[in-house]
Parts: structure tokens; C-alpha cells; sequence
């Protein structure tokens, strides 16, 4: 059994870049705009991108942009998916969660962090 306590949950905000350039991260999402530390990685080629609408239960759409490494695309565009599933249902589902959160570069223990916070709080 996983011992969730050693977790740190906690955001990759305002170092995705630097985890996407590293290699420690191969996806990124933003839902408030690409900072401006992708702009020269992304004009380097470095990074590529794409915009998505995502649907969610509240009848508006997110507008997310995707950066993501040369090689994997197809890991955005699962990501973009998954997003949209989880976004445009009532609550939490468990393994569409995890999906999401092992594409964007997180541990499984913070992961896992994540699902048992969730529960705790009565939202899974």
C-alpha cells in the first residue's frame, strides 16, 4: 500500500515550462493563457501547441491551450480528451483523474494525494 502522507500535493503553476524543457513533464495546460516564457521556446520549436474549447457542466467552454513536446502530441490531444470527459461531468471520477494527472507529469503518490483529498472532501 502507497503512503499517500509522503505526497506533496501541490501545482506545477508557473514552473510548467521549465518541467516541459527539462523533460521531466511531456504536457502542459493552461486555461488562462500561455505564459510568457513559452513564447521562445515555441518560436525555438522547442514546444508545440494547440487551442482546445472544453466543454463543462456549467454550458460554457474553457478555452485551454496544450504545450506539449516534439513527439507527443498524441498525449495532448488524450489529455485534451480526458479533460473534456472529466469537465463536462457531475463531480470527480477516480480513474479519469489519475489519467490526467499521470499525463501531466505528476507521481503517482501525489496523484493519489489528490484522489484521497477529493474523497476527504466529499467530492469523489
Amino acid at each position: 500500500m502507497m503512503d499517500i502522507s509522503k505526497g506533496r500535493l501541490g501545482p506545477h503553476e508557473g514552473k510548467e515550462i521549465e518541467l516541459l524543457l527539462s523533460g521531466e513533464k511531456a504536457v502542459a495546460v493552461f486555461v488562462e493563457g500561455l505564459p510568457r516564457t513559452a513564447e521562445g521556446p515555441l518560436q525555438d520549436s522547442k514546444l508545440k501547441h494547440f487551442k482546445k474549447l472544453i466543454p463543462t457542466t456549467k454550458d460554457i467552454n474553457l478555452e485551454a491551450d496544450f504545450l506539449f513536446l516534439p513527439g507527443h502530441e498524441r498525449a495532448a490531444k488524450d489529455l485534451a480528451e480526458l479533460m473534456k470527459k472529466s469537465m463536462s461531468s457531475p463531480g470527480y471520477d477516480a480513474s479519469l483523474e489519475r489519467q490526467i494527472g499521470s499525463l501531466l507529469g505528476y507521481s503517482q503518490l501525489d496523484i493519489e494525494m489528490y484522489i484521497q483529498n477529493l474523497k476527504d472532501l466529499g467530492r469523489l
